[in-house]
């Protein structure tokens, strides 16, 4: 399990659009290690993840 909070820099992006029913988001976070966590998914639903 990655801990979160000893991200170096966190970036959230959110995408919403009624009309076409679409809430979805993506946040990154760079870890120390140089690792890149993401993760993203639909507003509301278990999020998926992936470390790059």
């Amino acid at each position: 399990m990655v801990d979160k909070t000893q991200a170096l820099k966190v970036q959230k992006l959110i995408c919403v659009s009624p009309g076409t029913n679409n809430n979805k988001y993506w946040c990154g976070y760079v870890m120390p290690n140089g690792e890149l966590l993401v993760e993203y998914g639909r507003v509301g639903n278990t999020p998926r993840t992936h470390i790059y």
